[in-house]
């Protein structure tokens, strides 16, 4: 009689594992790896991610791959992930996508709106009547790198009042919370974009009147990672060109057509990017 040997455990089921491989259907294929999509803070992160749902879904059916939305605790955060580490599609500042695609490579893909302006809010009640009445207040801002804030402190500046010399710089987590700050008088005034208060969650208060308008901008701007392969550059292009925004609600930086961007166009915003170089360098 021969004996039989009993294989181990575990090599018994390397060898069942073995054999299943060998007989599964050779047409199943790994998934694709997930599109990573960077987004500038301007919400509450999960207020963020829900506004922007319908932009992931979107580009999931034109590529036919997951889309994983990420974004940064700051401004700040978000330029040294796109430094250190880029991810495919980043939604940055239109002065942070010159400044990227000048000295880092990136490729400006898609813009969002056209045009949005930088305003100065107070309190619909409050006493403040001009520029010079913020002498010795507080300005929240979104980011100091952000668009909204760097022209609102430009206005300022021309008018004689020099930021921690005349009033103090407040930077807020987001629309939201910023909209609470200046509710309960933490802040005297706040710089943001027209159009960010109607992405507010609904509940934010809005108890508000605009001191001044203190210039036009683009919306942000969508740019593509250094080394990204040129047709995948295209494909991600043509799939934002696509996007069809809710005709029935405003006009945002979440809710509207993607349009192309020309370097003409980005090239306006050159004067912001010196001293955007002297911050980043700090």
């Amino acid at each position: 009689m021969i004996a039989r040997r009993r294989l181990p455990a575990a090599v018994a089921a390397w060898a069942v594992a073995l054999g299943a491989a060998a007989l599964a259907p050779r047409r199943v294929r790994a998934q694709p790896a997930p599109l990573r999509v960077a987004l500038v803070p301007f919400l509450s992160p999960m207020a963020m991610l829900a506004a922007f749902k319908p932009l992931r879904e979107h580009l999931e059916r034109e590529l036919g791959r997951p889309v994983e939305l990420y974004t940064a605790r700051s401004v700040p955060a978000l330029i040294e992930r796109m430094r250190r580490e880029p991810d495919d599609l980043t939604l940055v500042p239109a002065h942070i996508a010159r400044l990227a695609s000048v000295d880092w490579g990136f490729v400006p893909l898609a813009g969002t709106l056209q045009r949005t302006t930088a305003q100065l809010l107070v309190r619909d009640d409050s006493a403040l009547a001009d520029a010079q009445a913020l002498r010795g207040r507080s300005v929240g801002v979104l980011d100091r790198l952000s668009l909204p804030a760097v022209i609102v402190m430009t206005w300022l500046q021309a008018r004689g009042l020099e930021a921690e010399r005349d009033y103090r710089v407040a930077p807020q987590a987001a629309i939201d919370s910023a909209l609470y700050a200046l509710d309960r008088g933490d802040i005297d005034a706040l710089a943001v974009a027209a159009t960010q208060l109607d992405i507010a969650p609904a509940g934010a208060p809005r108890r508000v009147r605009v001191l001044a308008d203190a210039g036009t901008m683009p919306g942000p701007v969508y740019v593509a990672r250094p080394g990204l392969a040129a047709a995948d550059v295209e494909r991600l292009r043509a799939a934002l060109g696509r996007y069809a925004p809710d005709a029935a609600a405003p006009p945002t930086v979440v809710n509207t057509a993607l349009r192309p961007v020309t370097a003409a166009e980005l090239a306006a915003l050159d004067a912001y990017l010196p001293k955007l170089r002297q911050q980043l360098a700090r």
